[in-house]
């Protein structure tokens, strides 16, 4: 193995890691400590030790990621937080946009949404984000930080629903239309930092990049 770096997070970091990968085969788990090693090593002396170990994420990650069999909670459930996340936030925005588009109708128009499929969309979707916030808070892989976002990311998404959907009665007939494209835009946005700061990425992309 390779140099230890000097820096006591650096040395706690890759101790955790050690002990989390036993399962790994002897090969495996020394091309990963060996490749992480490197990676903080050089970090350190470019002075950036603590930037390096966030973008690395905790170790249970890593190690879950690797495949060793005690890491911590299974990936699924990872996926399936990340998901309802993603789908919350989706949904919200969409239906924000629909909102907005037919507020301007009458209440007698075919085009008019019924208040209780209104209050259905938001409940199922209220459901579907606390359900993704639980599930954050089971999978010990996830930081606060990114727990935070899960939950945030929906809640935020459900509010912005109820601005639009306001917004779009207060404006003149045709500007619905343009208007209505911003929450699919911002939900467009939501889902892609959502995926970015918590789906799992394999480790040894991030020691690469």
């Amino acid at each position: 193995m390779t140099t230890l770096p000097s820096s006591a997070a650096a040395q706690a970091y890759l101790k955790r890691l050690t002990a989390l990968t036993e399962s790994l085969p002897s090969s495996e788990q020394l091309d990963l400590l060996t490749g992480i090693e490197e990676h903080l090593r050089d970090a350190e002396q470019r002075g950036v030790i603590q930037a390096a170990l966030d973008s690395l994420g905790p170790p249970e990650q890593i190690a879950l990621e690797a495949g060793a069999e005690t890491a911590g909670t299974p990936r699924w459930m990872r996926l399936l937080a990340v998901a309802s996340a993603v789908a919350t936030v989706g949904g919200f925005m969409a239906l924000g946009a629909l909102l907005c588009f037919t507020a301007y109708f009458d209440d007698d128009s075919e085009y008019a949404l019924h208040p209780m499929l209104i209050l259905l969309a938001f409940g199922a979707g209220s459901m579907t984000g606390v359900f993704s916030t639980v599930l954050s808070f089971l999978v010990r892989e996830l930081t606060g930080q990114q727990r935070v976002l899960l939950t945030a990311s929906w809640i935020a998404s459900s509010l912005l629903a109820i601005v639009f959907g306001i917004a779009g009665g207060s404006v003149p007939v045709g500007v619905n239309l343009p208007l209505s494209a911003l929450p699919l835009l911002m939900g467009a946005i939501g889902v892609v930092l959502v995926l970015r700061y918590t789906a799992p990425n394999p480790a040894r992309k991030l020691v690469r990049s």
